[in-house]
């Protein structure tokens, strides 16, 4: 596969990745606005697996219908996507949406432009989990739209399933410290009061499931809850020792860097419980 570095500036693990994909029966989407382009990469991959029975594939342009029902289950898709241009704005932003949902049904979405590797994109577990949670937000703000957002969120959270809400939890756990640290995660609504205690649940969950870290996530959270998030609902002094614990926390949690593949490996064995 070393013809996929050198050609395509693909990376050592986005070859090994891509190779784990065709070995495993995973669904694979290639996209780009040439279609000599991405063709030529569908090709060279088809050329690779000739050993793999049953692989399948497709070659279309994307229309508003996504895939035709004979293409649900070819292994590799090649969808010809339009250039940006201010008279297509409108329609370029409604394939982007439409390309979104499309790629849920993928387990890897690669994007080719200038025969380079524009987005090599893994759709995970949480991908997936989080794109049913937010329908069932979409319904409950159509329906509760008299309601403020804390109370639609606490519906909202409550129509989910255990794994949909854990995803949601870790997303905005990860997301809200990735941007601020603890305090951008605490000050993103009322989500760091709401989640921690469900969040520890996960956590000796996870543990009993033999998660990879989740041990430290755990301990982690608890430490949280006691040296962050209760200090903070209490309106407690906040002093030099309190600051200090913040930071302390938010740089063990950064440090931890193959947190997205063990939350991936709690909500995988979550969702088939």
């Amino acid at each position: 596969m070393q013809k996929l570095i050198k050609d395509w500036a693909f990376t050592m693990k986005q070859v090994s990745y891509l190779d784990l994909m065709l070995q495993n029966e995973g669904r694979i989407l290639i996209i780009g606005t040439k279609p000599d382009e991405i063709t030529e990469l569908k090709n060279y991959i088809l050329s690779i697996t000739h050993s793999l029975e049953g692989l399948k594939y497709a070659d279309r342009n994307l229309e508003k219908s996504g895939l035709e029902d004979k293409e649900e289950n070819s292994r590799i898709v090649v969808l010809s996507t339009m250039e940006y241009t201010e008279e297509r704005h409108v329609l370029y932003f409604q394939e982007k949406r439409i390309l979104r949902a499309l790629a849920l049904k993928f387990n890897l979405v690669i994007e080719i432009d200038n025969n380079r590797v524009l987005n090599f994109s893994p759709i995970t577990i949480h991908d997936q989990l989080i794109s049913q949670a937010t329908k069932k937000l979409n319904e409950i703000e159509k329906s509760s739209a008299q309601h403020i957002g804390s109370y639609v969120r606490y519906l909202w959270l409550k129509d989910l399933d255990p794994a949909e809400l854990a995803a949601v939890q870790f997303g905005a756990l990860n997301r809200g410290i990735e941007n601020g640290g603890l305090s951008g995660w605490y000050q993103d609504g009322d989500s760091a009061e709401e989640d921690i205690n469900t969040l520890i649940e996960f956590g000796k969950q996870g543990m009993s499931m033999n998660i990879d870290d989740f041990s430290f996530f755990c301990d982690w959270l608890v430490q949280v809850k006691s040296k962050y998030v209760t200090k903070m609902a209490e309106y407690s002094e906040l002093d030099e020792k309190f600051e200090k614990d913040e930071t302390e926390l938010t740089e063990r949690y950064l440090s931890w860097s193959n947190r997205l593949e063990a939350f991936d490996a709690f909500l995988g064995k979550l969702a088939n419980n």
